[in-house]
């Protein structure tokens, strides 16, 4: 991935221990998860890392504000 330049918002600081990133790993790989809750699982764990909201929903192909949610 190229380096991108800062673009919009940071998100709300969200923690994620190691644990909870397992869970999500997991949740977000398993066929029977609904994609919503897989979409949801991934903007986590993205908001985690510090990624700029922007960029997420350029990413996920979503709008800002579900983002934001």
């Amino acid at each position: 991935m190229k380096e991108r330049k800062p673009r919009g918002p940071k998100p709300e600081k969200i923690t994620v221990n190691q644990k909870q990133d397992q869970v999500l790993r997991k949740l977000i790989k398993r066929p029977s998860t609904a994609q919503k809750t897989a979409l949801r699982g991934r903007i986590v764990r993205e908001c985690a890392k510090g990624t700029r909201i922007q960029h997420i929903a350029d990413d996920e192909k979503v709008t800002v504000s579900t983002v934001k949610k």
